[in-house]
């Protein structure tokens, strides 16, 4: 209490709560996406999925989880499986399943 009066009374100098404020300042604008754009572009990864060659990413992922799963590097497995057009979630959901994900 008396530390809090002391600021609210200026006896106390806080930077930033009651000497050299910084004046307001406007909020950033909130990005909204429209929904459409969002269906388009689920129907261009689902299409993507249907035209690569599935048999070569499901064999860089499991390649990829082989090594992931030892202790050699990963950076080369990890390659080959964006080379071979596997998705940035697929290689997330990967990395998932093997080490977990960070919870604070």
């Amino acid at each position: 209490w008396k530390f809090q009066k002391e600021i609210e009374t200026n006896e106390r100098t806080v930077i930033g709560v009651n000497k050299f404020v910084s004046p307001a300042t406007d909020l950033p604008q909130v990005l909204k996406i429209d929904p459409a754009l969002e269906d388009r572009q689920r129907a261009s990864l689902a299409d993507f999925r249907k035209t690569r060659d599935n048999k070569r990413v499901k064999a860089a992922l499991a390649e990829l989880n082989t090594v992931a799963r030892s202790d050699k590097n990963i950076v080369s497995s990890v390659l080959n499986a964006v080379e071979s057009y596997a998705t940035l979630g697929e290689i997330s959901n990967l990395f998932r399943e093997i080490w977990g994900e960070y919870n604070e």
